[in-house]
């Protein structure tokens, strides 16, 4: 793998920034995993399911129970009632806020997931995977 770190500054609000080859197949080993998180919700649409599969796997190989939940790809999936479902599945798999909750896919995945991430639980952690330019500039960084 060959990544490289980006660090935007926002003062409290800094975050970094991950690119690179074959970033996803080793998405455990270039994030921060929150230490108290025990699983990894991993949302994308179907036609990304195995860039998702391969984010899952790597969040797998370092002990954290995965689901994959998917939504359907456009904008017409950026609602209230998609995030309700999402919202369902978390509740369902008694997700709690050190969980960690991944969005694989563009800017509608991205701004959905965040918006989950948001509201969940005060709070879970989140990590973007964009899949798209529009994802990366728009919703991610």
């Amino acid at each position: 793998m060959s990544a490289r770190r980006i660090n935007v500054e926002l003062g409290p609000r800094s975050y970094g920034v991950v690119v690179g080859d074959g970033v996803l197949g080793s998405i455990a080993d270039v994030v921060h995993l929150p230490e108290a998180a025990e699983k990894a919700f991993v949302v994308t649409h179907p036609e990304l399911a195995h860039l998702a599969g391969q984010v899952a796997q790597s969040l797998a190989g370092v002990g954290l129970v995965t689901e994959t939940i998917e939504i359907p790809p456009g904008e017409p999936s950026k609602t209230l009632e998609w995030a309700s479902g999402i919202y369902e599945r978390l509740a369902g798999s008694v997700a709690h806020r050190h969980d960690l909750i991944v969005a694989v896919g563009g800017g509608v995945v991205t701004d959905v997931t965040g918006f989950v991430a948001a509201t969940y639980a005060r709070g879970m952690h989140l990590v973007n995977v964009p899949t798209t330019l529009l994802g990366q500039v728009d919703a991610a960084i």
